[in-house]
């Protein structure tokens, strides 16, 4: 509701979304670096609030947009830096880097066929 509140986050297919949620993952979504931490900043008071710990080792930003290749300023979660990667891993699909947003499920695909290409080989071989 803050987030909302506060018009952190973005809209996706004109509805709000701040942030997604399965179990203890968060994925934040917003539309410029400032804003970011600004989620990140309500994140950290909430966290303080309810003594909760985030691992800062298994958070990472990912940069999108026209300005991919200009450096964006360091965001910071409990007064940790976080690590900006041109690809992460959320619920088993990867987010990659571009000037638009981009969901991959290749490495998904590629197992499956992996997987295939082992089972008719061993049907073959009986």
């Amino acid at each position: 509701m803050q987030l909302r509140r506060q018009r952190l986050g973005c809209s996706l297919l004109n509805e709000f979304c701040g942030c997604l949620l399965y179990t203890d993952d968060i994925l934040l979504i917003t539309h410029t670096v400032h804003a970011m931490q600004m989620m990140l900043r309500l994140y950290d008071k909430f966290a303080n609030d309810f003594d909760i710990k985030f691992n800062c080792g298994k958070s990472v930003a990912v940069h999108t947009g026209k300005r991919l290749k200009e450096k964006c300023v360091p965001l910071q979660v409990d007064n940790k830096y976080i690590l900006y990667v041109t690809e992460l891993k959320y619920l088993g699909v990867h987010v990659c880097a571009g000037q638009l947003l981009k969901f991959s499920v290749e490495h998904i695909r590629s197992k499956f066929y992996k997987v295939f290409t082992l089972d008719l080989r061993l049907r073959t071989l009986k």
